[in-house]
């Protein structure tokens, strides 16, 4: 049935009368009749009640729908178009055209087609039709082309080509096997692994024969195999922790959520007795469903690691009390407690558990957790929690803690605190004092001279002080004087006294001394300038710096600046 068939009479139920009832409201298609509320329907329209006025808009809608589901789709493809897309012929010896020009590309004695070409071929749609060219060429000299081969490869690698692919991997150098890698990782990323379980023992026996500086990349591509990877991966954790790798540990979280869980699980076990240096990484995989197999690391753990376990719990969010949070936040150390408050993710909290562990730390011993305390519960004004809003959260907090709110915020103004209805802006640190202004405007500004500043009346005290200062000024100038005679200081005070028959690298120097004596730092080409008066050359000039910066004399402060290193301090 087409729209232009479809009638308000072919509907069940609707009459001549009811058709005319409706069309004097406006109701005059299906379509209008099936967009209509039932409810509105029946207030409006006489005659019609609530489960009439239902039954007849279900009945529209479904006529509409099956009308809009026989409608045929119309094609914006040309004749032509649709000729080309069905002759299958034409199209492949198109494409066979294509990869035969790429294949003899690699084969030219022209290096920039090599090239262009090897460059193409890993953006080409059908480069997997070319893996039997590339593995190949693989052991070409040219080291640019076989980087370029071997990414080709590895995004195109498949049954026995995996093998023979991972033998000649020793061919290249390790920052290039991991680029190989990382690109295998985006193809299963982007088109899944291999479903057969023996092409996935191929893939994992083929992974196992690289070193262990790629394990971190091997077990993301493990991560793609389902549970032969995961199988892997829980053996090489088991009895071998202290050799698994840091990267790795990140890895871990590209499993399924199931078995990064027991994943996750199990390195936590491991490491608690053999490795627990590794915590801090694990910290680092986490969630609210596996930060609770952290708590066998609190039993014999130092602070430093209960705080990484605290930190870990608190950006997990909080949702019970029970459990490692009542553990962290009952710690006897108070870094344990502020790690886990200052680090608290509201977003990912609720509220009810939220204020409890912040009742714990608005009423700690320790004023640093005390006032992150107050922070937070700041900061719940204006984050809503998982099931509620702020307002709600503001009604709470304010009936409860408006005290500790109150206390909290002077301390913490960067968080808006106006809600309560006080106005805690910030203050200048160096307030600016008015001066006092003369109202007369006949009077005249007054000099002040040292003799007004002098006081009448001083002590006996003050002078003998000042007598004391006078001589031990005296005593220092007169051994600083005896001191310069007996070193007799003889360096040149204008560039005009430098002596000419000087080594070069002690007329640098000497130039350096009488510069930087009124400058911070000497730009080098200045130096250069003056150095020509003594009979240096700007390279001359340039081989000093050089050594006299390597000898640790004078050091860069910029790219074209010196400075010389004074030696007496």
């Amino acid at each position: 049935m087409s729209k232009k068939e479809m009638d308000l009479s072919d509907i069940s139920g609707i009459g001549p009368a009811l058709k005319k009832k409706l069309k004097s409201e406006g109701i005059d298609s299906v379509e209008k009749l099936s967009e209509a509320e039932p409810k509105k329907l029946a207030e409006s329209v006489d005659g019609v009640g609530s489960a009439t006025a239902k039954k007849i808009v279900k009945a529209a809608k479904k006529l509409s729908e099956s009308s809009k589901s026989k409608r045929k789709p119309k094609t914006t493809r040309t004749k032509k178009e649709r000729k080309e897309l069905t002759d299958l012929q034409k199209l492949e010896q198109k494409k066979l055209s294509e990869i035969r020009r790429f294949s003899l590309s690699l084969d030219a004695a022209d290096p920039k087609m090599m090239y262009t070409a090897a460059g193409k071929m890993n953006v080409y749609d059908y480069s997997r039709s070319l893996l039997p060219k590339a593995m190949d060429l693989l052991d070409t000299a040219d080291p640019t082309l076989k980087r370029s081969l071997f990414r080709m490869a590895g995004k195109n690698v498949f049954g026995v080509y995996t093998e023979d692919l991972f033998k000649r991997m020793d061919e290249i150098n390790p920052a290039e096997r991991e680029q190989v890698l990382q690109v295998i990782d985006e193809m299963f990323s982007a088109v899944g692994p291999p479903q057969s379980n023996s092409e996935r023992k191929n893939w994992i026996s083929s992974l196992e024969s690289l070193g262990r500086e790629h394990e971190a990349t091997v077990v993301g591509i493990m991560a793609k195999f389902g549970n032969a990877g995961y199988k892997w991966v829980k053996e090489r954790i088991t009895g071998n922790v202290e050799t698994f790798p840091l990267g790795a540990i990140q890895s871990l979280a590209s499993f399924p959520l199931k078995s990064r869980r027991k994943l996750i699980r199990l390195l936590v076990k491991e490491a608690a007795d053999k490795k627990r240096d590794i915590l801090q990484y694990i910290c680092g995989i986490t969630e609210k469903k596996t930060v609770r197999y952290l708590s066998v690391f609190l039993k014999d753990g130092t602070w430093h690691e209960r705080t990484l376990i605290a930190k870990a719990v608190g950006k997990a969010g909080i949702s019970s009390t029970s459990g490692i949070v009542n553990d962290v936040i009952a710690d006897e150390d108070w870094r344990v407690k502020q790690s886990l408050i200052d680090n608290i993710d509201i977003t990912k909290s609720k509220i009810s558990p939220l204020l409890r562990i912040l009742e714990y730390a608005l009423t700690d011993s320790h004023t640093r957790v005390r006032g992150s305390g107050q922070r937070v519960l700041l900061q719940v004004a204006h984050i809503p929690c998982i099931g509620s809003d702020i307002e709600k959260q503001r009604q709470k907090i304010e009936k409860k803690y408006r005290e500790h709110l109150l206390k909290g915020a002077p301390s913490n103004k960067d968080i808006d605190s106006s809600w309560l209805g006080f106005d805690f802006s910030d203050e200048d640190p160096f307030p600016v004092f008015e001066e006092g202004t003369d109202s007369s405007q006949d009077s005249k500004p007054e000099g002040v001279s040292l003799s007004d500043l002098r006081t009448t009346g001083e002590s006996e005290q003050a002078s003998d002080k000042k007598s004391l200062l006078a001589a031990l000024l005296s005593a220092r100038d007169a051994a600083s004087s005896s001191e310069e005679k007996a070193n007799g200081d003889t360096h040149p005070k204008k560039l005009s006294e430098i002596d000419i028959s000087l080594p070069p690298s002690e007329k640098v120097l000497e130039l350096l001394k009488i510069l930087t004596r009124d400058l911070t730092e000497v730009k080098i080409e200045m130096l250069k300038e003056k150095a020509h008066d003594l009979e240096l050359s700007p390279e001359q000039v340039e081989d000093i710096v050089v050594e006299l910066e390597r000898e640790g004399i004078i050091y860069r402060p910029g790219s074209d600046s010196v400075r010389y290193v004074d030696m007496e301090l």
